[in-house]
């Protein structure tokens, strides 16, 4: 099983309190979430939180991450 440093780009769904989801990705998701997301530097997940992490999925590369993002947002 590869460790995280192997895979540097993972995708994140969050869970926000009202049942909705955020979906992202990121070379550290846990960091983006405790320092941007949860402390309300992002406005599109602003009027949402706490968040709190409830699936990650990581990828080789950040163009297979992206494309898995675009993928699950339509």
């Amino acid at each position: 099983m590869a460790t995280f440093f192997e895979w540097p780009f993972c995708l994140h769904p969050l869970l926000r309190k009202i049942d909705r989801y955020y979906i992202g990705y990121s070379e550290n998701p846990m960091l983006r979430l405790n320092t941007r997301h949860n402390l309300g530097k992002v406005k599109a997940t602003k009027n949402g939180i706490p968040y709190r992490m409830v699936k990650m999925k990581e990828f080789g590369s950040e163009v297979l991450a992206m494309t898995e993002e675009k993928r699950l947002k339509r």
